[in-house]
C-alpha cells in the first residue's frame, strides 16, 4: 500500500492506551447517584451521540471495574452495538461493552480525525469473511486495527472539509425527507377525498362491516423455527416486515419459506392466495397493508397478520386503500388491546371494521382515480429515495477520497507524521529521564 506523502501507517494499540469499562453492582444504592456520568452501548446512537442515563458515585467507581476516562477520549463499542464510535464530551465512565482510546502521544492524532476514521474502519471490522456480521471483537483485535496517520495539520484540514461537505449533504437529505413527509400528507389527503366520495363524485351508501363483505377474515399461525427456512422451498411465509405502507408485498426482506407438508398441515388455516388483502394486527406501527401478488399460487402468514378475502361486493384494492387510510388506522388502534406499549387487534375488531360502501364498479372507479393521483406521488417518492441513497454513496466516496489523501491539498511545509512521532517520543523520554533523576535526588 503506497501512502500519501508525509503519512504513516500505525495501529490503535501503538497510538493509544485502551481502557475498558465495567458496571457497578446495581443492587448497591451507594454506587449510583451523584457523580460521574455512566453509559452503556445502548446509550450511544449511530451518530456517536452519548446520552448517559445514570451516574456512578466515587464509591461505585472504586468498587467496580468501571473507570473514569477524560474528556476528548474516543470510545469504541466492542460488543453489543459493535461498530459504534463516540467522542467523550466530558469525563465519563462506561460499561464493559466499550473500550476508550486514550492517546499515548497527545496532539499527534486529532481526536475528531480519529473519530471519523474509526467510524469507517469499524464498519469493515464488523463484517467478517463474505459479509457475515460478527457480534464482538477482543481488546487485542481492536489494538490491531490499522490507522492511517497524516500530518496533524492535514488531519485537521481533512476533518474540516468532511464536516463542510457532510453539512451540505445533511441539508439536502433533510430537504428530501421533508418532501417524503409532504408526500405522505398528500397521500392521506387523496384517500380522505376518495372515501368521502369527493374524489370522483361518487354517492357513498351506508357504511358496511367487513364481515359482510369478505369470505374469510382470519389470522395466521407461526410454525416452529425448525419448520421455516431462508432457503427457497415450496411455500413463501409472510411476516409483518414483508408488509408495507403502500399496499405492496415486499418479499425481498428476509424471505422465509415452509414445506408443502407444513403448509397443508399445521398451517392449513393460514393459507392465503393472490388477491387476498393482508394487514398487521400487532404493532406499533399499525397500518401495514399488502395485497398478495400472483408470483406464487399460495402463500402463508404468521399470527401477527390478518387475511381479508373479498366477496363479489368488495374490490380488494378499494379495501387495501381503506385500510391504509389514517382515519381507519386510528379507529382500529383505539380499539386495540395495549400491553407494555404493544397493540394487538382481535379478529372481532377486524371483522367489525366499517367501510364506506358503494357498488363495485364505483369502487373500481375510485381505485383508478387514487392510482392515478398516487402514481405521480410514488414516482416522486422513488426519485427521493434514489437521491437519499446517492447521498449515502457520496458520503462513502468522500471518506474514501479523504483517507487516500485526495480530499484536501497537501502542504509541503507540514512536518511528516513519522518525524513528528519520533520527536514526541524523544521529548517524552527526556521528560521521563528528568523526572527519574529528580526522584533519585529527593531519595
Amino acid at each position: 500500500m503506497e501512502l500519501p506523502k508525509g503519512w504513516m501507517l500505525s495501529t490503535v494499540g501503538a497510538m493509544f492506551k485502551l481502557v475498558g469499562g465495567g458496571t457497578p453492582s446495581t443492587s448497591n444504592a451507594e454506587y449510583w447517584g451523584e457523580g460521574t456520568p455512566w453509559f452503556s452501548s445502548a446509550d450511544i446512537d449511530d451518530f456517536g451521540v452519548i446520552t448517559p442515563r445514570r451516574y456512578v458515585t466515587p464509591v461505585g467507581v472504586v468498587n467496580s471495574t468501571t473507570q473514569v476516562v477524560p474528556k476528548g477520549s474516543v470510545l469504541v463499542v466492542t460488543r453489543v452495538g459493535l461498530g459504534k464510535v463516540a467522542i467523550l464530551k466530558d469525563a465519563m465512565c462506561f460499561s464493559q461493552d466499550n473500550q476508550a482510546l486514550v492517546p499515548l502521544y497527545p496532539n499527534f492524532i486529532d481526536m475528531h480525525y480519529l473519530f471519523v476514521f474509526l467510524k469507517q474502519a469499524m464498519q469493515t471490522v464488523k463484517y467478517k469473511g463474505q459479509g457475515t456480521t460478527i457480534s464482538g471483537i477482543t481488546k487485542k483485535q481492536l489494538e490491531d486495527v490499522a490507522i492511517l496517520v497524516p500530518p496533524l495539520p492535514e488531519q485537521r484540514r481533512i476533518v474540516e472539509k468532511i464536516d463542510a461537505l457532510f453539512s451540505e449533504l445533511d441539508k439536502g437529505v433533510e430537504t428530501l425527507r421533508t418532501v417524503k413527509a409532504q408526500l405522505k400528507v398528500y397521500r392521506q389527503a387523496v384517500l380522505k377525498e376518495a372515501f368521502e366520495g369527493r374524489l370522483t363524485g361518487t354517492h357513498m351508501q351506508k357504511e358496511r362491516k367487513l364481515i359482510d363483505l369478505c369470505f374469510f377474515i382470519t389470522k395466521g399461525t407461526t410454525p416452529k423455527n425448525s419448520e421455516m427456512s431462508a432457503v427457497i422451498a415450496d411455500i413463501p411465509f409472510v411476516k409483518v416486515y414483508n408488509l408495507t405502507f403502500d399496499g405492496r408485498l415486499d418479499f425481498t426482506v428476509e424471505p422465509t419459506y415452509v414445506s408443502s407438508d407444513v403448509h397443508r398441515g399445521f398451517l392449513a388455516r393460514s393459507i392465503v392466495k393472490p388477491g387476498d388483502v393482508l394487514m398487521n394486527i400487532v404493532g406499533p406501527p399499525m397500518g401495514k397493508v399488502s395485497i398478495v401478488p400472483n408470483s406464487f399460487p399460495e402463500w402463508n402468514i404468521n399470527q401477527a397478520i390478518v387475511r381479508f378475502r373479498c366477496n363479489k361486493e368488495l374490490h380488494n384494492r378499494y379495501l387495501a386503500y381503506f385500510l391504509l387510510y389514517n382515519d381507519t388506522v386510528r379507529a382500529v388502534s383505539r380499539k386495540a388491546k395495549a400491553t407494555a406499549g404493544q397493540f394487538n387487534l382481535t379478529l372481532e375488531i377486524c371483522r367489525s371494521i366499517e367501510i364506506p360502501y358503494c357498488f363495485v364498479d364505483d369502487q373500481k372507479h375510485i381505485t383508478a382515480a387514487i392510482d392515478s393521483r398516487l402514481s405521480i406521488c410514488d414516482h416522486i417518492d422513488r426519485l427521493v429515495d434514489d437521491s437519499i441513497a446517492k447521498a449515502a454513496a457520496l458520503r462513502q466516496s468522500i471518506l474514501k477520497q479523504a483517507f487516500a489523501g485526495r480530499l484536501v491539498p497537501q502542504d509541503p511545509s507540514d512536518e511528516p507524521a513519522d518525524v513528528t512521532l519520533a520527536r514526541m517520543k524523544k521529548e517524552q523520554a527526556t521528560v521521563i529521564q528528568k523526572a527519574s533523576r529528580g526522584r533519585k535526588r529527593r531519595g
